[in-house]
Order: C-alpha cells, then structure tokens, then sequence
C-alpha cells in the first residue's frame, strides 16, 4: 500500500511537473533570453483563464481549446507591453530595477482589475473530465492533469522547435547571448526582443486555459503562482525551454510527496526550498542557457 501510494503521488507529481512547465516556458523567454523580470507573468496566466472562462461559457468550447485561441491575443499584448517597457525604460538605460518596478505595478492593476471586474470568488468550469480518473495499471491518475501535461509538453517541444530551428527563433537565442553581434548581422535586437516578448505573453494566454482546466480560479491565484514559476525557471536553467519542462517535473514531483506524507501546508515551502538550494549549489540550474 506505502508503495502504490509512493508510485502514484509520483505519477501525479510528473503530470503536474508539465502542467508547471506550461506555465513557466513564458518566463524562461522573457527573464532568461532577454533579461526582462516580468514579474507580473502569472497574473497574465489568471487574466488568460478568465478569458478562457468567457469563451467557454460563451460558446461552450473546451478550456483548453480557448487557451489555445487566446496565444494570438495575448501576442500582440506582449507586444504592446514590450513598446511600452522599451520607450521608457530601456533607452533610458533605466531597463532593470525601474522595469521591475514597472511589473510589480502591472501585477498589482492586473489583481485589482480582475477583482474588480470578476469578483474575488472563486470561479469554476465544469467540463466532463474535470473529476475524471483513469487507470494505468495499480495507478490512478486525474485526467485533467493528464490533458495539461500533454498540452504543456506539446508546447515546450513547439517552443523548442521554434526556438532552433527558425530564423527568429535563432535570432532571439542570439540576442541572448550578443546583441552587437545580432545587429552585424542584419537583425534589430529590439524587434527581436519585440517578438520574443509577444511569445513570452501568449504562452500565458494557453497557460490560462490549463489553469481553468485544473480548477477554479480567482484574480490573486497569480500569488501561488510567482514562486512556483521562477523556481521552475531557474532550476531548469535560466533560458533553457526543455529545462523548464525539467524543472517543471522535479519540482511537481517534491511538491506531491511533500503533500502526501507532510501535509498540503508544505506544498509551498518545496518551491522556495528548491530555488534556495538551486542558487546555492548550482546557480546554472540543470541546462545551461
């Protein structure tokens, strides 16, 4: 019995590690290839499940279907997000600690917009496998999790297939690395860093449809997010795509076991005690960027 529920709290700490990493490949583009600290990421993934939330009532279509048709949307908002930022901050050479300002008064107007337009209950969409579970073998698995981990490994491998195998995917892992260079080249760094910003905000719109697929919502749930997202980002190794799925695994698996056998108040803890000893011992995190 001890191993079968080991076995299981494993299983299903996997699947939330992809569910993770769906929410974290958005930050892993814009805090670890263009060094931009947004900071206000998840309340743009709550924001993207609210959407989701009136798509699906609206027209009655899966939660996951309107994540995925909120990534245009959310696109061109990272891009108008990313005008903003680079018009006041970053000619300025005011582009670290003002733009971090600048996303922590984002987070908050997000927060308050949402409350104030949605309410501060929690909000909820029934759909017919929300409390569906199936069997693989003496394991029993929650099949909504099942579909995010699938939705968010599909996406880590589109992100990496974009991120290496075309021009402005290159061209963004360049940037990253010399700007100079990119310009030498024909590139503008800032358009590059344009595009990157619209890839980075339109994950969350997709990332907003999962988090409406695993439960309910409410407009400060970004809060339970923050913490989670940067320690999935930095352990998988800032920059890193497939290491946010990494990263997103290990931390899903310790946050499940640590609930199974020390109760639901630690789940919280595992994050900040994995980022902690990640800086610590191994600052890189698993791949390096």
């Amino acid at each position: 019995m001890a191993l079968d529920l080991l076995l299981e709290s494993i299983a299903t700490g996997l699947l939330i590690g992809g569910f993770y990493a769906a929410l974290s490949v958005g930050l892993t583009i814009s805090f670890g290839l263009i060094d931009i600290a947004n900071v206000a990421h998840p309340a743009f993934i709550i924001l993207g499940a609210y959407f989701a939330l009136a798509l699906s009532q609206t027209f009655g279509i899966d939660p996951i279907i309107a994540g995925l048709l909120l990534v245009a949307p959310f696109y061109v908002i990272g891009n108008a997000l990313y005008l903003f930022y680079s018009n006041t901050f970053e000619r300025r050479g005011e582009s670290s600690l003002a733009g971090l300002v600048l996303f922590f008064g984002l987070l908050i107007l997000l927060e308050v917009g949402m409350a104030t337009q949605f309410g501060v209950g929690l909000k909820a969409l029934y759909s017919a496998y929300g409390s569906v579970a199936v069997s693989f073998g003496p394991l029993l698995l929650p099949l909504r999790f099942v579909y995010s981990f699938v939705a968010g490994v599909a996406a880590v491998i589109a992100l990496e297939l974009f991120l290496s195998r075309t021009f402005r995917g290159r061209a963004i892992r360049a940037v990253a690395q010399d700007a100079q260079a990119v310009s030498l080249m024909g590139a503008k760094p800032e358009t590059i860093r344009l595009i990157a910003m619209g890839v980075s905000i339109a994950t969350a719109g997709l990332a907003g449809g999962l988090v409406l697929a695993v439960g309910p919502i409410s407009p400060y749930q970004d809060r339970l997010l923050i913490g989670r997202v940067f320690a999935v980002v930095v352990l998988g190794g800032s920059g890193s795509v497939v290491g946010a799925l990494l990263g997103g695994i290990v931390l899903g698996i310790s946050e499940n076991i640590a609930t199974i056998y020390l109760g639901a108040g630690w789940s919280l803890a595992v994050s900040a005690v994995i980022l902690l000893l990640v800086l610590a011992l191994r600052p890189s995190g698993i791949l390096r960027r």
